[in-house]
């Protein structure tokens, strides 16, 4: 696991096979989760929400 803060937002990294990644923004009651989809040498090429849907 590990652990990213910034000013406004803390990220944590929970899977980095996954690279399952939960973001925090202050002030938000909701925690959201995103997955990045990477190649066989960690390049992201992707990322979902929860629901699957495409985001980046």
């Amino acid at each position: 696991m590990l652990l990213e803060e910034k000013p406004r937002a803390a990220c944590t990294y929970t899977n980095p096979v996954a690279m399952h990644r939960w973001r925090v923004w202050e002030g938000e009651a909701e925690n959201k989760g995103y997955y990045y989809h990477a190649d066989q040498i960690f390049t992201p090429l992707e990322m979902t929400d929860a629901d699957g849907q495409i985001v980046w």
